[in-house]
């Protein structure tokens, strides 16, 4: 039991920081509340197929923290 624990918690840091890399200076923004400027920074990662749920979500949070629900329910979908 040991060692499924220890083998979830290697995944979860190796899967942790392929996605912080990829989103490092969007998820910064988006924490200073800088929403639109992470909506830029998050389109650009969808533009370049770098996009997955974590992104969609991120991406349809800082649409909803702008007031745009339209956009917001867009991304919510894709997530």
């Amino acid at each position: 039991m040991k060692k499924i624990y220890i083998a979830a918690g290697l995944l979860m840091a190796l899967y942790g920081n392929s996605q912080t890399k990829d989103t490092q200076k969007a998820d910064a923004l988006y924490e200073n509340s800088r929403y639109t400027a992470a909506i830029e920074e998050y389109l650009g990662l969808v533009n370049k197929n770098k996009a997955d749920v974590y992104v969609y979500k991120q991406l349809a949070d800082s649409y909803y923290s702008v007031f745009n629900m339209a956009d917001a329910a867009t991304w919510y979908a894709k997530a």
